[in-house]
Formats: structure tokens, C-alpha cells, sequence
């Protein structure tokens, strides 16, 4: 029976009762008084409306049933899982050992990206991407998708799956939500749980749109937060109202940045739609949340207790609604209900994807037929094939089927896709008053064929200039064997130094051919074997080069051989890493006999780890590279300085055919951005491997780290044994 046929029924009873002849009450005894129905009304406010929890407890412990629940926004979340069977202790436990920061964007975690979309994460800061077609430019649509939430939700309300009418539910239940096109609320009273409480939290411009029955609904608290009046149409007699709304005041900040800006307008428009309505309650509570932020979801035990404080302040006003010790058991049992079993998996499709072929999203799908369905599973899938970079966002929907439930994939596409343009910016400054400033732009045209054929071409700007272009051809949907012709053309200012004085520049053009054949591990790495031929010009930009390097003014040389590279990168940011490694292998084996001017051999090695505990970041670093068995020719050596290769000296002041680099550093959060901290340095440069440690050079660095939106900026002042100093600004990537 639905709330509006149960409300009907009631106010039926006098009237039977007045029909009944006197020998008939006569006769039977009078029936038990009704109580009044409870419901409640649970208002958005992000992070505070984590004050819910704290007022259901409190009405738990006074024995005050809920019959009828109906939430927006946030409100909607913990309404709803309350109304499909949570407890408040099972509240908490679900809604604080979540990661909203990483549940509220749509970014995969940096470990399920594909090797080439880390590559691009590495070399591309800040984070820009638009696409590129024949209208011109592409832009996202400035939305999260709500990937994640989405998952997170349809978790949450699996124990409910099976229920298509939330009057079902063990406290019939109401999402509320805005119909874009009208500007409407709409109350969700059916369908898919899940999806009904992503819609009323679709906040504007922050997420996208929910459709629902052909509509586009965005957050519920544009038109009705505080949903009084859905509650009393269920059929509630009492209503009770918590209000977790923040008064405009709260909001005077507002403009500083885009969240501030977001949090004023959605105040101004909820605010305005709420006073009517909080009139219309029997009885409305305030937690006192007005100190905490729209995503302080960090501190939501203090918000709980925030919402218990309040309902026990109010505690002579809630009373009058209890019912005694023997029904509120009763009111209980009822609301008990073994959640939905566990469905066998039927089928596994994949539907909405026109560019990736399913062949290529079957070999990340490892979930099968003939098993039980694993939401662990799913959440996997989903991270591999969000992974590619491909998609927009990606729906898992469990479809009753036969005696199980299909497990559909539906993918959205990157509509800015298939041609992709990104831009990454890097500064460099020192007291001395070099500023470099470098600009990289880069165009990648993604799925050229069904196997997932990328042509990326690259521009560089800056200290180097530079194009390069190469041709990814992946040679099968399951392993990562690949081949990839690429040539470039550059040049770079080298500076050269005597004594610890840089005393000239050269001006060295570069043009390169080279085709390698490589092998992609999945999300981890790749390793490459390939020739390479390359024409080298140095001319004199300033200064008079000391040595060898007098001879090179003028010359082409030409470099040439046999090149093997190797990367495992599983960092978990390209910004400022908290936790995993990156390791990288660079060997060359110059070869005459392919059109080079020597005969030598050049191997590179480095890694680096990080590892996190609450605020405090360790980190640290081995770098080393060797000519066993040869010289380097001049313009191949191996140099050191600069920001993180030796701090406190020069930008390749230390040159030589070895060296050996150690760091190790540490770094404590101070907020959300700022990071202070330092670390350590040991190098040594030498014309054999074996003298590399014989005479090291020291440097210290004192750190201070702004992990921005646009990309880390960082501050060192830098001390060296021998009395080096240097002050560096730094911003970009340090790998």
C-alpha cells in the first residue's frame, strides 16, 4: 500500500467507526489508539549532512520510528541507505571510510592508468586536455561524470538491488532532483536506488546530468532541499526537518576559488527554496555544522557527533514522538529485511562504445559467466578500462536475467575524442638570474585503426626546441608488443664550463630517425629496442668552449646505434608522488658500421621511491651511468646540475664519461597545498666507474612545495661543502 493510499485509509477510520450501528461497538472492544507516523526530512549539504547520522542514532536511542524518509542531495544518500536497511553505526562505518576525494572525481588512481596515458600524465602539467576535429577546438564538458560516486552507490544499495518501488523499501523512501529543462523538483519514488541518489546529488557544474525517463535531473537542492513537503505526502503526520544548510554569512570568502564560488551560488539557491518549507515541519534541528566545509568528509565523526549534540539538545521536544519499550522492537523487525543474494553471473556485454573495440575492452574484463557477482571484480574492471583514457565515464548495470543477472558494461566515449591536444608548462629560475620558461604541446591522434594505432606529434619551446612525431602500432588486442617509427628535430643551448665557471655556449641542432620495437606491460612499464641515426650540429653561441669543445664549433657529427630503453613506473601521482617507484634503464651502443663517428657504449640507470605515513613523505633516490670499455664523445657525455641533480650547482656544470647521484629527502603536509621540507645529495663525476666515489661533491636543500591545481611549485635554497649556493624556483615535473 502506498503513503498516499495508507493516509487515505486513516482518515477513513472515523468515518467507519461513525457508520457502525452501537451494538456493533457494543460488542467488540475498542481498538488500539494509532500513533502518529514519524517522518523525517534530511536536507543537502555535503560533508554536513553527515550530521544525519548523529540525529538518527539519538532518534534510535529515544525508541522514535522513522516511517517515512525522504532526503536531497546528500540528505539523500544517508535518507536512502537508511531506508534500505543501514543502521547508524553501519552509516558510519560506510560514509567515513570512504575517500571522498578520490570517490568525488572521475580520474582513475594513477596505478590503473595505461603505461602510455602515466607517460602523458608525467610530461603534461598541468592537466589540460581538449580535443581537436575539424570545427576547430573540442572541450570537455567541465563535469565530473561521477564515475566513481556512481560505483560507490550502486555498492552501497546492492543489498536492495531487486527493489524497483522505494514504497518496498524497509522505510519507504524519496529522492529529490531538478529537471534541467524545467527548472521542476522531481521526486524519485521507483527505479534504481543507486541511480536515484546520484541524480539528487548531480550538483551544478560539478556533475554531470542524470537521466532519468528521458529527463536530465541535476541536484535536488536547486528547487527543494529540505523536502517537508514530499514527507507529509507520503503520509507522515510528524515531520522532522534537519537542516544542515550553511547560511550565506559562512560564505563571505566566497570567490577565492572555484569551491568557494561553488559552495555561495548553491547556497544562494537552496537557502531560498528552504524557510517555506522548514515552516511547514513539526519540528526542525540545526546541527551546528557551520564551521565545517562542503567536502570536509575528513571530519566526519565530528559531524556525526555535531548531529547528536543538536537531537540531544532537543530531546524534551523529540520525546513526545517515542513509543514505548514493547513496539519500538516491533517497529524494528519490521524494518528488517535479508538483503538481495548474491546473483550468478549470466552474461558479461559491453555496450555504447563505437571507437574501442570490444575485443580490446574484453581483454580488461575479468569478470565471467557461471560465477557469483563480485563487486570487487567489477570495481577492477572498471579501473582497467577507465584506464585507457578513452572514456567519459563507464555505468556497470546488473540486468535480471534467467536465473542470474548480466553484468553490462555501458561506456560513454570521450566526445572531445578521438584527436587530442595537451599542453604541459615548465619554469626554472635561480638568484642568479637565469629563468627558463618551456611550453609543450602535444597532438595525439588516438585509434587510427582497430588496433589502437596513436600518431603523437610533440612541439617543445624553450631551452629546447624542439618537434617530434612518432607512430604507436600495437601488433595485437592481448600482449603489448608494439613497433614505432619516430623522427624529431631539435635544438638546445648547451653551456659549458671551466673550473666552476660557465665560460660558453653552444648552440647544438639535432635531427633523428629512429624505429624501435617494444613490449607494453599493461599498466606498469614498457621496454624498447630500436636504431637511431642522428646528424648533430654545435655551433658557438658565446663564450669560448674550453677543450674538446673547440673543435666541435662548426662540425656535424653524427650519432648513431643500437638504443635499449626500459621504464616501470607505479607512482601514485606525476605531481607530487606520496607513495610507489619509478626506475628507468637508457643504454646506447654507438655503432660505425651504421654511419656513426664512434664506436661507444652509454648506460643510464635511476629510480625512485616514496613512501607516506599520515603527514610525513620519505623519499629517495639512486642515479648512476657508465661507459664500461670506452669514452663518451663530448656531446654524448653525462652531466650534472640543476634543481634535483645536485642542487647547488650550475645546470651541467659537472660533465664526465661516469657518475653516481644519491638523494634522499623528506617532506611533512603542512594543509592541503603546502609542503615543507628537504633533502640530501652526494654525487660524484669521474673518467672511470671506479673513481666516481672518490671525491663526491654535497649538497643540501631546504624545500618548500605548493601542490596547486595547475601543477607543484617548488622553493629550494640549496648549500654545497665546497660553499656553493642556489636559490630555485621550480615548477613541472621533476622525473
Amino acid at each position: 500500500m502506498s503513503g498516499r493510499l495508507r493516509a487515505i485509509a486513516r482518515a477513513l477510520v472515523p468515518a467507519v467507526a461513525f457508520a457502525a450501528t452501537e451494538t456493533d461497538l457494543a460488542a467488540q472492544p475498542a481498538p488500539p489508539p494509532v500513533r502518529p507516523t514519524v517522518g523525517v526530512a534530511f536536507s543537502g549539504g555535503g560533508a554536513k549532512g553527515c550530521a544525519h547520522i548523529g540525529v538518527l542514532r539519538v532518534l534510535e536511542e529515544m525508541r522514535i520510528p522513522v516511517d517515512y524518509a525522504a532526503g536531497t542531495s546528500m540528505g539523500s544518500i544517508i535518507g536512502g541507505l537508511y531506508a534500505a536497511g543501514f543502521d547508524p553505526d553501519e552509516l558510519t562505518a560506510a560514509i567515513t571510510d570512504v575517500d571522498w576525494a578520490d570517490a568525488l572525481v572521475d580520474q582513475p588512481s594513477r596505478k590503473d592508468l595505461i603505461f602510455r596515458r602515466k607517460d602523458d600524465d608525467l610530461r603534461y602539467i598541468p592537466d589540460l586536455e581538449l580535443g581537436l576535429g575539424r570545427g576547430g577546438l573540442r572541450y570537455p564538458t567541465g563535469l565530473r561524470s561521477g564515475q566513481k560516486l556512481n560505483y560507490l552507490l550502486q555498492v552501497f544499495t546492492a543489498r536492495v538491488r531487486t527493489v524497483s518501488d522505494f514504497d518496498d523499501l524497509p522505510t519507504p523512501f524519496r529522492a529529490v532532483a531538478t529537471d534541467i529543462a524545467t527548472g521542476r523538483p522531481v521526486v524519485l519514488g521507483e527505479g534504481d536506488l543507486g541511480r536515484a541518489l546520484r541524480a539528487s546529488m548531480a550538483i551544478p557544474t560539478l556533475f554531470t546530468p542524470v537521466e532519468i525517463d528521458g529527463r536530465l535531473l541535476v541536484d535536488g537542492g536547486v528547487t527543494n532541499n529540505v523536502p517537508v513537503d514530499v514527507v507529509r505526502e507520503m503520509g507522515a503526520d510528524v515531520v522532522i526537518a534537519i537542516d544542515v544548510g550553511s547560511p550565506l554569512e559562512e560564505h563571505k570568502a566566497a570567490g577565492r576559488s572555484f569551491l568557494s564560488i561553488l559552495g555561495q551560488t548553491m547556497a544562494l539557491l537552496t537557502r531560498g527554496n528552504m524557510a517555506e518549507r522548514l515552516a511547514m515541519a513539526d519540528l526542525v534541528l540545526h546541527p551546528p555544522v557551520g564551521t565545517f566545509g562542503t567536502l570536509d568528509f575528513d571530519r566526519g565523526r565530528e559531524i556525526i557527533e555535531a548531529g547528536e549534540a543538536e537531537a540531544r539538545r532537543m530531546a524534551n521536544q523529540l520525546r513526545s514522538y517515542a513509543v514505548s519499550e514493547e513496539e519500538y522492537p516491533a517497529w524494528q523487525a519490521a524494518r528488517r529485511r535479508a538483503p538481495d543474494p548474491v546473483p550468478v553471473v549470466t552474461a558479461v556485454r559491453v555496450e555504447g562504445n563505437a571507437r574501442v573495440p570490444t575485443e580490446r575492452l574484453a581483454t580488461m574484463i575479468e569478470v565471467e559467466p557461471g560465477r557469483p557477482y563480485s563487486a570487487e571484480a567489477v570495481r577492477d574492471d572498471l579501473s582497467r578500462m577507465f584506464g585507457l583514457g578513452d572514456f567519459e565515464n563507464i555505468d556497470v548495470l546488473l540486468v535480471p536475467e534467467g536465473d542470474g543477472a548480466a553484468v553490462v558494461y555501458r561506456v560513454r566515449e570521450k566526445p572531445w575524442g578521438p584527436t587530442y591536444l595537451r599542453l604541459g608548462l615548465g619554469f626554472a629560475s635561480d638568484a642568479e638570474g637565469s629563468n627558463e620558461l618551456s611550453l609543450l604541446v602535444g597532438v595525439n591522434r588516438t585509434w587510427i585503426n582497430r588496433l589502437g594505432a596513436e600518431w603523437k606529434t610533440e612541439v617543445e619551446l624553450g631551452s629546447l626546441r624542439s618537434i617530434e612525431t612518432e607512430l604507436y602500432q600495437p601488433l595485437s588486442y592481448r600482449n603489448g608488443w608494439f613497433v614505432a617509427p619516430a623522427a624529431s628535430f631539435g635544438q638546445t643551448d648547451l653551456p659549458l664550463f671551466d673550473r666552476g665557471e660557465q665560460v660558453a655556449e653552444l648552440e647544438v641542432t639535432a635531427a633523428e630517425l629512429a624505429l624501435d620495437l617494444g613490449y607494453t606491460f599493461g599498466r606498469y612499464g614498457e621496454v624498447r629496442l630500436g636504431v637511431e641515426w642522428s646528424p648533430i650540429e654545435a655551433r658557438r653561441a658565446t663564450g669560448l668552449p674550453p677543450g674538446g669543445f673547440a673543435e666541435l664549433d662548426g662540425q656535424t657529427l653524427r650519432r648513431a646505434g643500437v638504443a635499449l630503453t626500459a621504464v616501470v613506473d607505479r607512482m601514485d601521482s606525476a605531481t607530487l608522488p606520496k607513495d610507489g617507484s619509478i626506475a628507468s634503464l637508457d643504454a646506447f651502443y654507438g655503432l660505425e658500421s651504421l654511419g656513426g663517428d664512434d664506436d661507444y657504449v652509454r648506460i643510464a640507470l635511476g629510480g625512485s621511491r616514496f613512501g607516506t605515513r599520515g603527514r610525513h613523505t620519505l623519499f629517495g633516490g639512486l642515479h648512476g651511468g657508465t661507459s664500461p670499455g670506452s669514452d663518451l664523445p663530448v656531446y654524448d657525455r653525462f652531466t650534472l646540475g640543476g634543481f634535483f641533480a645536485l642542487s647547488a650547482f650550475e645546470r651541467g656544470e659537472l660533465a664526465g664519461d661516469n657518475f653516481g647521484l644519491a638523494q634522499l629527502g623528506y617532506y611533512y603536509r603542512m594543509g592541503k597545498v603546502l609542503h615543507l621540507g628537504g633533502f640530501a645529495e652526494v654525487a660524484g663525476v669521474a673518467p672511470r666507474a671506479s673513481d666516481v666515489a672518490d671525491e663526491p661533491e654535497w649538497s643540501a636543500t631546504a624545500l618548500a612545495v605548493a601542490d596547486t591545481e595547475l601543477g607543484p611549485l617548488y622553493i629550494g635554497l640549496s648549500l654545497s661543502e665546497s660553499g656553493r649556493e642556489a636559490l630555485n624556483i621550480f615548477f613541472g615535473r621533476q622525473f
